[in-house]
């Protein structure tokens, strides 16, 4: 261990030093986005580019299996690269290769002027890309579930299954950008690639649905005995809207959009030319997407009809599928897609506008998965809450901040979405001048996006919580909730405590439904004195409406346009 340490501040060292150093000069390179202990795509041809410098015309780029000794690394291949001498460009596709089982590889490239990097400690494995805005960014450190998560990884058992790059995050809108930059020379924000049990104090600043998906996924591939490497790569940004992340040409394929390339903020384009462009040439398995908030203000839409939000989303997931998969035998042109719903209380002030954003955010396209969030809302979403004393104070910096046990039982939500430590943990407020938009049960969202991934990659039927009756007297609404990849929030108990008695939730096996007599405990609660069953009806099974702009289907192996074997591992 006292190795790897010493390696992993040796990279840190020697990445600071060289990117300061090659960024300002014209020498051929990498670009940023790999590094030592990455994991480059399984069972495809994962590609490797970056800068050319001036004077060179060729680059070579040699595969080494690597061995204890460094100089008796084993040489397996050597593949020349493409180069654009206009653009000052390079890139070369590896001949596709099994998932590494416990073996580490070289990846090195030599100039024609004689100029030589490399990456090591290279695995190959899955890669999935996270982007979006603020509640896909929200750091680590300010969710319900954090420690758990570190002690995890601090025992070192995720150490051969999973790496983690933060490639941009936060508020970094310094990488917005005029035209498409399709090679990276600054600096990651995680400033290398993070192997987790050497990584736990950096990783606090980590996007936190990203890395509980992450967690998650590995956690369920491992029970499934699969020993796939998984890599996250998350590039967040707070306050954007979609536009931002789309070529403008993408933009304009919807009606009733929003931002414009003069936007002074965050112009349309100008993440996907600084941020998304200079990840299409990676090799890549699939997307999380977890952004809408900063749309509530325009026109939900519908994809069908080219409208709004809706139909941006549609064209977000062709534009990714379609710039990653341009080349034969690299990323799947139906490469898995992930969406986020708006969580209850995060409409930026539209709370019209939610159920039609979820529609919206919840395309029907072959091999997209939704993670929805409507019983997923900030257990707190006031700051009554710093009032009882039941969430840190504003200028909270760190520390020790217990709450009192009550607070549990008297949320604005519901307490069952306070997922485990949070009773011994101090758990500041994201951004507390926009209280209720950012959950802090991130836990929730990133364990339902890796159920869902995984029921794909395994060929399972695994469902989110789904809607299965509705019933409406004059009086009341009742809803029935079945349930899928978690429970249902509420607790299924006789005496059920409601806000509002005109909604009631119904759960699974039917304990909370159709209440019979409500009785005032408060000016602002009921309970219910009774509870009676009933049988839920499931609505007729309605025929699916295509989305013109959609790639359905079943997707098939992952890069099977590959004509190399895999190179098996011995």
């Amino acid at each position: 261990m006292a190795e790897l340490k010493w390696r992993a501040v040796f990279t840190l060292v020697w990445m600071v030093a060289c990117l300061s150093l090659c960024s300002g000069r014209d020498v051929t390179m990498f670009s940023s986005i790999f590094g030592d202990d990455m994991i480059l795509q399984r069972d495809a041809k994962a590609a490797v580019y970056g800068q050319l410098g001036t004077g060179d015309t060729s680059v070579t780029v040699r595969v080494y299996q690597e061995s204890a000794k460094y100089f008796e690394n084993t040489l397996l291949y050597s593949v020349d690269a493409q180069v654009d001498i206009e653009a000052r460009t390079w890139k070369a596709l590896l001949r596709p290769h099994n998932a590494t089982g416990g073996l580490l590889y070289r990846v090195e490239l030599e100039s024609s002027s004689g100029m030589k990097a490399d990456i090591e400690h290279v695995l190959f494995g899955d890669v999935y890309v996270c982007v979006g805005q603020s509640n896909m960014a929200m750091e680590l450190r300010y969710t319900f579930q954090k420690d758990n998560l570190l002690k995890d990884f601090k025992q070192g058992d995720f150490d051969d299954s999973l790496r983690m790059l933060l490639f941009a995050g936060g508020q970094d809108r310094f990488l917005q950008a005029k035209t498409p930059q399709y090679v990276s020379t600054f600096l990651p924000k995680s400033k290398r690639w993070l192997i987790p049990s050497e990584s736990t104090r950096f990783l606090s600043t980590y996007a936190s649905t990203c890395l509980y998906f992450a967690h998650s996924f590995v956690k369920r591939n491992k029970e499934a005995s699969s020993a796939v490497p998984i890599a996250v790569v998350a590039g967040a940004i707070g306050g954007t809207r979609i536009e931002a992340w789309v070529d403008l040409e993408t933009t304009s394929k919807c009606t009733h959009t929003l931002a414009t390339a003069s936007d002074s903020v965050v112009p349309a384009a100008s993440l996907y030319n600084g941020i998304i462009s200079p990840m299409v040439n990676m090799t890549i398995s699939g997307w999380l997407w977890y952004q809408g908030e900063s749309n509530t203000v325009g026109e939900p839409g519908i994809g069908r009809e080219r409208i709004g939000f809706g139909c941006q989303v549609v064209q977000l997931i062709n534009k990714f599928r379609d710039i990653w998969s341009v080349v034969p035998g690299t990323t799947d042109e139906l490469a898995y897609f992930g969406t986020v719903t708006l969580a209850a209380g995060t409409s930026l002030g539209h709370p019209g506008q939610v159920p039609r954003m979820r529609m919206a955010q919840s395309p029907r396209m072959g091999n997209v998965f939704v993670a929805q969030l409507y019983d997923a809302g900030e257990p707190w979403y006031s700051k009554k809450c710093q009032e009882a004393g039941c969430c840190p104070p504003s200028d909270f910096r760190g520390g020790t901040f217990t709450p009192a046990e009550s607070c549990a039982h008297n949320p604005d939500w519901n307490a069952s979405t306070i997922d485990g430590d949070w009773y011994n943990s101090s758990v500041p407020v994201f951004l507390p001048q926009a209280w209720g938009l950012h959950p802090r049960n991130k836990k929730r969202v990133g364990d339902r996006l890796a159920a869902l991934l995984f029921g794909l990659t395994s060929q399972q039927e695994i469902i989110s919580p789904y809607l299965e009756d509705c019933s409406v007297n004059e009086k009341l609404v009742s809803l029935t909730i079945r349930n899928g990849i978690d429970k249902l929030v509420y607790t299924s108990n006789a005496n059920l405590t409601v806000k509002n008695r005109a909604l009631q939730v119904c759960s699974e096996d039917l304990s909370i439904c159709s209440c019979a007599k409500w009785n005032r405990i408060n000016a602002s609660a009921w309970e219910c004195e009774k509870i009676v069953k009933k049988t839920a009806v499931k609505p007729p099974v309605e025929e699916p409406i295509d989305n013109p702009e959609s790639k359905g289907g079943v997707r098939k192996p992952v890069n099977n346009a590959s004509v190399e074997e895999p190179i098996d591992n011995p």
